[in-house]
């Protein structure tokens, strides 16, 4: 159950939850919160959003189920009308075990985006993304760049 308010012409609020139910019968907490906020910086549209999530499911090389608390945080603007730029945080805890042995893995994301459109059928993108892993079997730092062209071709099916 949830739902969206825009809370001022600036300002919108989405919230939902409810139980998460499992294959194996268990039925667990689901929850999804953002907000976002838009101004104006010099005649652009900026963009800010926060979120939480809460949840439970499997994670590959852990028994049992898990439970996922994450945060996010990003911003997003326009410095001109073909270009679109934006940046954004993450932090993930996953939590398994029973009351006698649990295991945590935490989780630290950074990226950075863009992308421009060329023509109105092409647009370049690029990202990079930084993630850092704590673990009690050791640290995993990961980085990722990507490159790509995006190829467009609207299509109508009403006719």
């Amino acid at each position: 159950m949830g739902g969206t308010r825009q809370l001022t012409p600036l300002v919108t609020l989405s919230l939902q939850a409810g139980p998460q139910f499992s294959t194996d019968g268990s039925a667990g907490a689901y929850a999804n919160a953002s907000l976002s906020y838009e101004y104006k910086v010099a005649d652009r549209l900026v963009r800010a959003s926060v979120a939480y999530v809460h949840s439970e499911g499997f994670v590959v090389g852990q028994a049992g189920p898990t439970t996922t608390d994450t945060f996010s945080s990003s911003i997003a603007f326009s410095p001109s009308r073909s270009l679109l730029v934006s940046v954004g945080t993450t932090t993930s805890r996953f939590s398994a075990g029973t009351s006698s042995s649990i295991s945590s893995t935490t989780t630290y994301g950074a990226t950075a985006n863009a992308s421009y459109q060329i023509f109105s059928w092409l647009t370049a993108r690029t990202s990079y993304s930084f993630s850092y892993q704590e673990q009690s079997a050791g640290h995993i730092p990961h980085n990722v760049v990507l490159v790509g062209l995006d190829i467009s071709y609207p299509f109508r099916f009403d006719r």
